[in-house]
C-alpha cells in the first residue's frame, strides 16, 4: 500500500499532520497506490478529500458539518468509502 498526499490547503496549517495520518491509517493496507487530494473551502472551514486508487477506483466527500471535520469521523469515512469502492470495482 502507498499513499501520495497530492495537495492539501487546509487551514489552519497545524492540522494538517493529522489530516494526512488520518487519511493514510484510513487507506491502511489496501493493496495498490493510491492518491489524495484535501482541500478546502476559502469561505468556510468545510473541506473535501478525493482519493483514487487502482483500477479507477475513486472516492470523495465533503466534510462540512463540525462533527465531520473530527479525526474520528474522517477516518471512518474514508476507510468504509474506499474498501466500498474496490470492493465494487473487484466485482
Amino acid at each position: 500500500m502507498a499513499v501520495d498526499i497530492l495537495n492539501i490547503d487546509t487551514e489552519p496549517a497545524e492540522s494538517r499532520p493529522v489530516l494526512i495520518k488520518t487519511v493514510m491509517d484510513a487507506v491502511g493496507e489496501l493493496p495498490g497506490f493510491w492518491k489524495a487530494w484535501i482541500s478546502q473551502s476559502p469561505d468556510n472551514r468545510s473541506f473535501s478529500i478525493r482519493i483514487d486508487g487502482p483500477d479507477g477506483c475513486q472516492f470523495s466527500y465533503r466534510f462540512e458539518k463540525p462533527h465531520e471535520r473530527g479525526p474520528e469521523f474522517v477516518y471512518r469515512t474514508i476507510y468504509d468509502g474506499v474498501r466500498r469502492v474496490s470492493r465494487l470495482r473487484a466485482a
